[in-house]
């Protein structure tokens, strides 16, 4: 073996430092990925189907598969349980409407929530995942979902998927026409 990994001091100092590089590889990977889910909700609130993975006497904490989303819902103010209509059953592991016994969050229950960047400080923005369902029946919500999407596309003049395929299609017929005029 050479005699530097026989070292002791030399080798401490170089797993430190592969150490400390590995961490902050990591940091900048994570923050790279905060940044890009930032950029991509930003002026695009979104209503999407989420899964309930853990519930807390507060609110619950979701998945939201098709975006690889993890993050909190909150039925209520941290501190202020008493003061809500929610009820935890710790047993149950799930969150009880008092007024309506039809909305439960438990375990592995679907339900749609918002999600949506909100600038909680000056030049500081977060992503936040707000209740919808079960806020009301089911119809209610798909009929939200619809016309969330349907609003969401039109407020930023967006085309339908068909549209943009008839216009890229346009486009390269009018690249061949020039091509043949040549």
């Amino acid at each position: 073996m050479p005699d530097t990994y026989e070292n002791k001091d030399g080798m401490k100092s170089v797993t430190e430092n592969m150490n400390w590089r590995h961490h902050n590889a990591q940091m900048a990977g994570r923050a790279s990925v905060t940044l890009h889910t930032l950029l991509y909700f930003k002026n695009r609130p979104t209503i999407d189907t989420a899964c309930v993975i853990r519930v807390k006497s507060n609110g619950a904490v979701v998945l939201v598969p098709k975006y690889g989303i993890e993050g909190p819902v909150y039925v209520c103010a941290k501190g202020k349980e008493d003061e809500s209509d929610w009820t935890f059953d710790e047993s149950q592991m799930s969150l009880i409407h008092s007024k309506d016994s039809l909305k439960n969050l438990k375990i592995f229950q679907e339900i749609l929530v918002k999600i949506e960047v909100v600038e909680v400080a000056p030049h500081r923005n977060s992503l936040v995942m707000s209740l919808v369902w079960p806020e009301g029946n089911k119809r209610a919500a798909t009929a939200a979902v619809a016309t969330a999407v349907t609003a969401g596309g039109a407020s930023r003049g967006e085309q339908s998927s068909s549209a943009v395929a008839e216009s890229a299609s346009e486009k390269k017929q009018k690249k061949r026409s020039k091509r043949s005029r040549r």
